[in-house]
């Protein structure tokens, strides 16, 4: 008898446990949803400010294209129809270095075979080792 009781309390523990994850889970899923934005943009935001600039529009910039897919021929006279041409083409990583007039920078990334559009940064290697080892301090002092 004494088993039955315990077994019946831990069932409604059990339950109520059960009952609350759910709810709290329902809870905050329901708060992440209504602070995430519709639509991810795919179109870097120093790019986007700078299209949405006063006086922006047919100066050329160059931009890094990174695809959902290995691009094919569409995607070419795509940009030829926007004023665009491919400068490189990183084949194993699906990105493309592109040359366009700036205007035209947000309807490509508009496009379905586009993942993302970012300016074509220039990039500087950064080792943390040599930070870390203090191989940069040793050569300032020297």
């Amino acid at each position: 008898m004494r088993h039955l009781k315990q077994y019946r309390l831990h069932r409604r523990l059990a339950l109520c446990l059960l009952a609350l994850a759910a709810a709290s889970a329902a809870h905050v899923g329901g708060a992440r949803a209504q602070t995430r934005p519709a639509r991810p943009s795919r179109i870097a935001p120093d790019l986007l400010a700078q299209l949405r600039a006063p006086g922006a529009g047919d100066e050329r910039v160059n931009v890094i294209v990174q695809l959902q897919e290995p691009s094919g021929r569409n995607l070419d006279s795509v940009l030829r129809g926007l004023g665009g041409r491919v400068t490189r083409r990183f084949g194993g990583l699906n990105t493309q270095a592109v040359s366009l007039p700036l205007r035209a920078a947000e309807a490509l990334a508009a496009r379905g075979e586009v993942r993302f559009v970012s300016p074509d940064r220039t990039v500087a290697a950064a080792g943390h080792v040599t930070t870390t080892a203090g191989v940069e301090a040793a050569r300032v002092q020297t």
